[in-house]
Formats: structure tokens, sequence, C-alpha cells
């Protein structure tokens, strides 16, 4: 009988990733002698950087049930600002109207977390400007205004 062994090209190892193309990542080739060769993988995070370090292990079994074992250090980035829901519009209001209370906003990042909205208000002449901002792990900051006008 002949021995036979996974054999895995050369893949890179360690590299940094926007966490949006995480699914796009390059999985690395493996062959056999003895056929087919079947590809799981899976993932960790650990600390490090904005978002943390993914360390992906792949695992290749083939049809002689030889197994081998290949792992990538990925260095999770974002460059994209959070997105705020729920920013209320532009409004006219009398001067004796009820000033309607600020609105309360949520977040939501593209990696999948939430953060802290927060709210300042500031009035100027016949105006009242309030701003939200949302910064995630990574720094990216949002912002949303609403202008209310007091006639």
């Amino acid at each position: 009988m002949a021995y036979s062994q996974i054999t895995i090209a050369n893949y890179i190892k360690q590299f940094s990733c926007e966490v949006d193309a995480i699914s796009e990542i390059q999985v690395p080739e493996a062959t056999s002698s003895c056929g087919e060769v079947k590809m799981t993988f899976d993932d960790q995070i650990f600390s490090g950087g904005c978002l943390g370090t993914l360390v992906r292990t792949y695992t290749y079994t083939d049809a002689c049930k030889n197994e081998a074992k290949a792992e990538q250090y990925i260095l999770l980035t974002d460059k994209m600002e959070p997105i705020l829901y729920g920013v209320p519009k532009n409004i006219t209001i009398g001067k004796n109207e009820i000033l309607p209370p600020p609105a309360q906003l949520s977040s939501r990042d593209n990696s999948g977390q939430n953060f802290e909205v927060t709210m300042t208000e500031t009035k100027f002449n016949n105006q009242i400007r309030r701003e939200w901002s949302c910064t995630d792990a990574c720094g990216n900051t949002a912002k949303a205004m609403q202008i209310i006008t007091i006639e």
C-alpha cells in the first residue's frame, strides 16, 4: 500500500482584512494522492487591533482519512463608520409650541456591534441643533444632525 499525504499549497499566513471582506478570504488549496480533499474551518477571535485577530484553522481530510491543518492569522480592520438609525428630519415649530423631545437613535456597525450614541443640543438665535454621534471600536465616527427652527 502506498503512503499518501495531504499537501497544502503555499498561502499567506498573516495579513489584514476588512471585516466586510471576511467571506472573500482565499482558502489555502490542498491536494492528496488519495482522492478528493475536503476542507472545513473553525474561526476564533482574539484581542489585538480594533476588532481583534481572527485565527482561522483549516482542516483538510482525504479519502484515506489523512488529515492536515493550516492556520491564518487575520487582523480585522474597519474603515466604515457606523450607521445611525432613527435620525429625525429638520422641523419648524411656532415659538409657543412645545419643543419635541430628542429622538433616541440607535447604531449598527459593519462589525455587527452596536455602540453608544451621544447627543448634544445647542441653541443659536432661532434654531436648536441636535447632533448625534457614534464612534466604533476602530475610531470611525458617524454623525447626524436635526435642526429645529423656531418661528
